[in-house]
């Protein structure tokens, strides 16, 4: 009798996260939701705006400003959103299996999509190498370029 009333009360989650309350919220947010917004912006924001202000900084700065401008653009447009579009592959079949119980699968597919990705970028690679008749090709001073 004790072994069906235990298993028909559900798992109580209150060891594992506190309830909805105001105050919970507050505080999660502030201990988690903060501190990643800063890491992002110190990882993503910060280093393009430092740079810029060196830039600015040297004789020749709009020259100099516009070959960063058109290289980062160029990198981001043709290896980063690569990257990050054949990531997506991982990053929805990760959440299946945890929540299906299956983290056999978690090795192979994050071989699978290490090894597609891998691939997949070879020619985003070789872009990098010619990237100044490229950026010639579109349009870009040749001084920049």
């Amino acid at each position: 009798e004790a072994e069906e009333s235990a298993a028909a009360e559900p798992a109580s989650s209150s060891a594992e996260e506190p309830p909805y309350s105001l105050r919970n919220e507050l505080r999660f947010f502030f201990s988690q939701g903060v501190p990643l917004c800063l890491s992002a912006i110190l990882e993503w924001g910060a280093p393009p705006l430092i740079t810029m202000f060196f830039a600015g900084s040297t004789p020749d700065s709009a020259h100099l400003q516009s070959a960063l401008g058109y290289g980062r653009v160029y990198f981001n447009v043709s290896m980063l959103m690569v990257m990050l579009g054949l990531s997506a592959y991982l990053w929805n079949v990760l959440p299946g299996c945890i929540g299906a119980s299956r983290r056999d699968r978690i090795p192979h597919y994050f071989r699978r999509a290490v090894v597609l990705a891998a691939l997949s970028c070879l020619p985003s690679c070789a872009l990098q190498f010619v990237s100044a008749p490229v950026l010639r090709c579109v349009g870009v001073e040749p001084s920049i370029a």
